[in-house]
């Protein structure tokens, strides 16, 4: 008879090994997904509310008031009622959903603001429109100062117009003057790593409410 001489490989160590490998490189994967401020980077809060950061500051809840921001700023106004009955939509989904996770109650004001808002918004004609944009922004800008933004946001105030307003990309586009006067305004506030960057913005007060 022939006796089987290879070597056994020792299966219990070997699977450990490939489980805490795999939950190192989970872990990395989340920390970078995360912004450095969550409460799974600092220790503080909930796993969940770490998740909700990054997913619902992922660009989709506010890309139609981007879009809005952009029409006006080529003085278009058709469209913007719609675009803001889709934030509307977007702002009362989210807020079902943070409801249901247990999300801070600052967290549910802020995205019930940006609901009300964008419902009352209304764009009879170009003038109306842009009137209406400014307390939609107000709420948007809050929301971003509060709680960040997945992605590029940049926070502009034009003094002629009194009212702020985000946008994605950093070449200014006022939606308050259009082509006309696209770059009157000032950079006061932008989104880095996720999170507001309050340590470098400039506080602005509009209608006695500093922002």
């Amino acid at each position: 008879m022939f006796k089987h001489n290879s070597r056994r490989i020792p299966v219990a160590p070997v699977f450990l090994l490939a489980v805490l490998s795999s939950a190192v490189l989970v872990a990395q994967a989340f920390a970078q997904a995360c912004p450095k401020t969550c409460p799974m980077m600092s220790g503080e809060g909930s796993t969940v509310s770490c998740i909700l950061a990054k997913s619902d500051n992922s660009g989709k809840f506010i890309k139609p008031y981007f879009e809005m921001r952009s029409l006006l700023a080529r003085d278009k106004f058709q469209g913007t009622g719609s675009l803001a009955k889709k934030l509307a939509a977007n702002a009362k989904r989210l807020r079902t959903r943070l409801k249901k996770d247990k999300a801070p109650s600052e967290q549910l004001d802020a995205v019930r603001k940006i609901e009300s808002a964008a419902s009352g918004f209304r764009a009879t004609n170009l003038a109306v429109a842009r009137e209406r944009f400014k307390s939609v922004s107000r709420s948007v800008v809050k929301y971003v100062q509060g709680f960040g933004h997945d992605g590029p946001a940049y926070v502009y105030y034009c003094d002629m117009a009194k009212a702020a307003w985000v946008q994605e990309t950093e070449k200014m586009g006022n939606p308050y003057h259009g082509p006309k006067m696209p770059r009157c305004g000032t950079l006061v506030g932008r989104v880095v790593n996720g999170q507001y960057d309050a340590e470098s913005a400039t506080p602005i007060k509009i209608e006695g409410e500093t922002m």
